[in-house]
């Protein structure tokens, strides 16, 4: 697949970049990804690169046979054995390396092993599934470390396969993803599958990380909730009142823990909340989106129907593709009713960016699914406007995106564009 070549050789260019700056290299991922793939990939660009065979360890701890080594002690041993010349240059691979990690202890022995091999010149590459090795490291190992974070495909390069219509692409990709191992299946059961395992796996290394059992039903119930209501502002305590009504007694400290931890892992993605006016941000509420639409769909049962609980996210991704950081944009609008009472309203846009270059607030809006909503969704966008109107520090651009309809301009300075091409394109970039 021509998406997932180009994909590929974009994190191996990350890789060599932190190999040239001598630099302790962390990939990070769901399951299915292609982190092991990568590692690979990159053992074998060194070898064609001129290092020998005999100065390159590569194991990954999930074999049965290096169980042992699973252990920070056992991994030190192993690699002084090994490394026989002292200051030669040796390149170490470990696959799996959290399976290192004690599960219920925070210590910083693996991050001290890491720093340690580089210190004695050593490139070291280790695939984690969380990110325990870098959040538990101390400063100066953050400072010796980078971190391969990799993604889902975006709807973007999902499309460089797609044989299909936009449209047709953007159905597909929002009902199973864009997670390689469940794109490279030719069915939609097969997909599906994939996707569960992918789900349960993550699921498992939360509850790892929260010291809870594998099989707690309220981590899975807890990801229902947020499928459910993607788009909509939430909170912990939002959250743990309706588990309690579900009867699943927990804490509102324990369920940021666990949205903190699938953030982690790679599941969700926090987007906060901003004041579009004043530009201070609001921890909460705020929205969690799913990072694959194909596993917000294992929580949802796979619905063939496309909403704005699934289009939203598969925006917000696209966003984070394309560079931009993304906000909810809040402004609120203070006036008086004919009696002459102040009143205060909040309104939302969907999102709120900064062009890349600073100068231009990009708000982009959904199109409701109602009708009768639309008013709503482009009054906080015409408030937007007025705010920036005069203003040489920074303009806006509006965009409303359209489900059904194609791209046309309005003299209201809100553009209009289809929600296919918008995600198929290179950008909002501004006039």
């Amino acid at each position: 697949m021509e998406a997932l070549k180009q994909r590929q050789k974009r994190y191996l260019e990350q890789l060599k970049k932190a190999h040239s700056e001598r630099r302790v290299k962390v990939i990070t991922g769901l399951s299915g990804i292609g982190k092991t793939r990568l590692l690979n990939d990159y053992a074998g660009l060194l070898l064609r690169s001129g290092v020998e065979e005999k100065d390159c360890i590569r194991l990954s701890l999930r074999d049965p046979e290096n169980e042992y080594l699973r252990s920070p002690e056992q991994l030190r041993y192993l690699f002084q054995d090994y490394m026989e010349t002292p200051g030669k240059r040796y390149y170490v691979l470990v696959d799996d390396l959290d399976l290192a990690i004690h599960p219920r202890r925070q210590d910083q022995a693996i991050p001290k092993l890491l720093r340690e091999l580089q210190e004695q010149n050593v490139d070291v590459t280790a695939v984690c599934s969380d990110r325990r090795v870098l959040t538990q490291g101390d400063s100066s190992f953050l400072e010796r470390s980078v971190e391969i974070r990799m993604e889902p495909l975006s709807f973007q390069e999902f499309m460089l396969d797609w044989n299909g219509t936009v449209e047709e692409g953007l159905r597909e990709f929002s009902l199973h993803g864009g997670i390689p191992a469940a794109l490279v299946r030719p069915s939609s059961e097969e997909k599906e599958a994939v996707l569960k395992q992918v789900l349960r796996k993550a699921i498992n290394s939360v509850a790892r990380l929260s010291r809870i059992a594998p099989g707690d039903e309220r981590l899975m119930e807890m990801l229902e909730l947020v499928a459910e209501t993607a788009g909509d502002l939430i909170s912990p305590a939002w959250l743990t009142r309706e588990l309690d009504d579900a009867g699943r007694k927990i804490v509102p400290a324990t369920v940021e823990r666990y949205l903190h931890f699938f953030q982690e892992c790679g599941v969700l993605r926090k987007v906060e909340m901003r004041d579009v006016r004043r530009r201070n941000l609001r921890k909460t509420p705020c929205k969690y989106y799913f990072i694959d639409p194909g596993l917000q769909n294992c929580c949802l049962g796979f619905p063939r129907v496309m909403t704005n609980t699934i289009l939203e996210p598969v925006v917000c991704q696209q966003l984070n593709a394309w560079g931009y950081k993304t906000e909810i944009g809040l402004i609120v609008h203070n006036h008086f009713d004919h009696r002459g009472v102040k009143i205060r309203r909040q309104l939302e846009i969907d999102f709120a960016v900064e062009e890349k270059k600073g100068d231009h607030l990009l708000c982009i809006q959904m199109e409701p699914v109602d009708p009768a909503d639309m008013r709503k969704a482009l009054e906080p966008m015409e408030r937007a406007l007025g705010i920036y109107v005069g203003q040489r520090v920074q303009r806006v651009k509006c965009i409303l995106l359209l489900r059904n309809r194609s791209l046309f301009q309005q003299a209201d300075g809100i553009q209009r564009v289809s929600l296919p091409s918008f995600l198929a394109g290179s950008g909002p970039e501004p006039d």
